[in-house]
């Protein structure tokens, strides 16, 4: 999965934090889609559930926190590129997944005449229902996310150009209240819960995804990291405990959630999304030896790639590898090699001296 914006630091080079969240996080983005584990109620298996859940919020809270620089500067062709940098892998992945579908199954069950495996009929009405919500099941649902970054952008760019910079940040952090109150209201799931599966859920996690993204906008607008790094070690210990009690609330639910929602709605996720964050971007990541560097910067950088990729090859291994072999349940041996063999094709994609090519995986 990527933010698009790359992971520079405003004053220090390189940012090693953000790079390990997008490493880590991309992982459990495959773990979301092609991992079922029979018991969720044993540790740690509870708390890497939990992760697949705060992969999407860390990577909105990410790519709002690089982008904000590009909002608060009003640079008409900065957020232009960031536009095409959203779109384009986008709209060309699903062509991608479209065509590559109707070709394997011509493969198996014309050529081969292999009786099991993946018999899609996909129709050019699925296709164009994928490009307008990135949410298709039969193509590549998991773009449902890159539809909420285009959106909120568009949201972002509005009250950016529109509204006076005084008033803006009151009106952004009203926004995401708003938000908020339209989760646990209901009326955020009355107004799509009952829509067919692709148009619902990409228009009801709009609200659900939009605080994350406000949030940080204003990580970086406020410079708040930047001053708690100098009580680094206080500041640890306190999001440590804040990851901890989340993990509980998970268990007990101190703090309701919302009674209904798209996967991505509540306070608790919201608190456990910033301090894993904080967290992270705290830890001095950037002593670590070089090779261990190495090993955190290629999945980050590949990230897009592996976020693209890796519900394809989890399709195919589910529909005709685990039929073959006979293999029963999703394990997580299964899931690592997803997500390798995603992170290999992404490098091998990445490599070819061709710019429309690299820009779908990095």
């Amino acid at each position: 999965m990527s933010t698009n914006d790359g992971i520079a630091q405003p004053s220090s080079g390189y940012n090693y934090s953000i790079a390990f969240m997008k490493a880590f996080m991309s992982f459990f983005v495959v773990c979301c889609h092609c991992w079922d584990p029979d018991n969720t109620d044993f540790y740690p298996v509870s708390l890497m559930l939990r992760m697949c859940s705060a992969a999407v919020p860390i990577f909105i809270i990410i790519s709002f926190y690089l982008s904000a620089k590009t909002f608060s500067s009003g640079n008409v062709k900065k957020t232009a590129y960031r536009f095409i940098r959203l779109l384009y892998p986008y709209l060309v992945w699903p062509l991608i997944y479209y065509f590559g579908t109707k070709f394997i199954s011509y493969l198996v069950y014309k050529l081969l005449h292999w009786p099991q495996g993946m018999n899609i009929l996909i129709n050019p009405e699925i296709l164009l229902l994928q490009i307008r919500f990135g949410n298709s099941k039969v193509l590549c649902p998991q773009f449902w996310y890159i539809f909420e970054m285009i959106a909120i952008t568009l949201i972002f760019t509005v009250l950016f150009y529109a509204v006076p910079r005084p008033a803006l940040k009151i009106i952004l952090a009203a926004s995401a209240v708003l938000a908020v109150i339209l989760q646990y209201s209901g009326i955020n799931y009355s107004l799509f819960g009952e829509l067919q599966y692709e148009v619902s859920f990409p228009l009801g996690r709009l609200a659900e995804s939009y605080p994350y993204a406000v949030t940080g906008f204003f990580l970086y607008d406020s410079g708040i990291l930047k001053k708690i790094k100098k009580n680094g070690r206080l500041t640890v210990i306190i999001c440590s405990s804040m990851l901890i009690l989340m993990l509980v609330i998970g268990m007990f639910k101190p703090i309701p959630s919302p009674s209904a929602g798209f996967h991505y709605e509540g306070l608790n996720l919201y608190f456990y999304s910033l301090a894993f964050f904080i967290l992270c971007f705290l830890l001095p990541f950037e002593k670590l030896s070089p090779a261990v560097r190495t090993l955190i910067t290629i999945p980050a950088k590949y990230s897009m790639g592996v976020f693209a990729i890796h519900y394809g090859l989890g399709t195919i291994w589910e529909c005709l590898l685990r039929p073959w072999f006979g293999w029963n349940g999703f394990t997580l041996t299964e899931v690592i090699v997803v997500y390798a063999l995603s992170l290999l094709i992404s490098v091998a994609v990445g490599k070819i001296p061709f710019k429309p090519a690299k820009l779908l995986v990095e």
